[in-house]
């Protein structure tokens, strides 16, 4: 009886064990989800409803079988219940993990990618779903501008409007903190800021990523006091305690802050004459204003041409060019884009130096279109040899 009794609670201990690790390396390696209420709970989990349900039947199993062992005579009885509960117990809290996995996870996905700074696997979980929606194009242009490649690929995916480089403002806890992570990679700190603020009003001042971009950005404008403020709620925290002391350097440090790769970018990127939203509300007027802060920052040009591009808006575009591109390479999507304003201007591709591989196909592309023009499935055709180019979308696109 005694063996038993022993077998029977490492049994159990092996098994609530189990139900632990399980948990934690969700948590540590794969699961962190941007929503959580609570800075040190389970919470942190995306799927945490159906592992916490998982965990009550595992703890309601365990119960039964101290209840029923009773009613069973013999010790091989008794064992054979104990190991059978135990794996339906294990089995529950598996299940239940795997079967929240779905469509509806996708966008906890990407946001954990986005959190940890992982645009390729942004681009290839994309690539590989039929969804397509401004969410989903918000995130996979962020990747591209992550990666430095806005301008020449943006164009291999669907585009719909200038609302497929950044949403709508909607006044929902994950629409405010998509867009501070787009505004603040764009460098608009004034939009990045008023979006975290949002979100974590509606997360109850408990969302521990909008917290540390409210530090950010407080540093990044010199407010310390209010930066000391997060700082402090942070470093009550389990997860983020290092990252916030970490961060008490930069108080009252402005010289620190500009040599710092990630704040002193974007400092840089603050207008002299700052407002929480530029008066004209209007984004390309706004990254404008932050390249002539800094025009350095490579993802605040390649969001400014694209805006204009997506936006079919050309002379802006030209006007953008004239100011901010001079001496800088052309991404492959601002060259295609060239080459249209050229049927008015021919001269802009001996000013811009447009290649002789992008001439050609343009040619092609034109002449193609011609010798098809009368065929019903034109776009079709059209798509199949030139659909990754801004020429297609400029055609077809009615947002002009």
């Amino acid at each position: 009886m005694k063996r038993e009794k022993i077998f029977r609670y490492c049994v159990w201990g092996l098994v609530l064990a189990g139900c632990f690790i399980f948990l934690q390396s969700a948590n540590r390696f794969n699961f962190l989800y941007s929503g959580q209420k609570h800075l040190t709970s389970l919470w942190s989990i995306p799927y945490a409803g159906a592992l916490s349900v998982a965990l009550l039947v595992t703890l309601v199993v365990v119960l039964a079988d101290f209840l029923l062992r009773k009613l069973i005579r013999g010790s091989k009885g008794r064992i054979a219940l104990t190991s059978g509960l135990a794996v339906i117990a294990l089995a529950n809290v598996i299940f239940s993990y795997k079967s929240s996995l779905g469509e509806k996870e996708l966008y906890k996905e990407l946001d954990w990618y986005m959190y940890q700074d992982r645009p390729d696997d942004i681009i290839r979980v994309l690539s590989k779903t039929s969804d397509n929606n401004y969410v989903y194009q918000n995130f996979l242009n962020w990747a591209l501008a992550r990666k430095g490649i806005l301008g020449d690929e943006m164009f291999k995916y669907s585009q719909t409007d200038p609302y497929s480089l950044i949403l709508e403002w909607r006044e929902i806890e994950y629409t405010s903190l998509l867009l501070s992570n787009i505004y603040y990679e764009m460098g608009h700190i004034s939009l990045a800021q008023r979006m975290a603020f949002e979100a974590n009003v509606i997360f109850d001042n408990s969302n521990p990523r909008m917290l540390q971009r409210l530090v950010q950005t407080n540093l990044i404008f010199g407010q310390y006091d209010v930066a000391e403020k997060y700082i402090a709620r942070l470093e009550n925290s389990c997860f983020y305690r290092k990252w916030a002391t970490d961060q008490r350097k930069f108080l009252r440090n402005r010289e620190m802050i500009l040599q710092d790769p990630e704040l002193g970018p974007k400092a840089r990127c603050v207008p002299k004459d700052n407002n929480l939203a530029f008066s004209h509300n209007d984004l390309g007027w706004d990254l404008e204003e932050i390249l002539r802060a800094n025009p350095y920052h490579t993802a605040t040009r390649e969001y400014a041409g694209a805006h204009f591009l997506l936006a079919k808006n050309l002379q802006s575009f030209k006007d953008f060019l004239d100011e901010f591109m001079a001496g800088q390479p052309l991404p492959q999507s601002f060259k295609e884009a060239v080459l249209i304003l050229s049927e008015k201007e021919p001269e802009l591709i001996g000013k811009w130096n447009i290649d002789q591989e992008t001439l050609k196909r343009y040619s092609d592309f034109k002449e193609f279109y011609t010798k098809n023009s009368r065929r019903s499935d034109l776009r079709q055709r059209l798509r199949s040899k030139f659909g990754d180019t801004y020429w297609l979308y400029y055609l077809y696109n009615q947002n002009k």
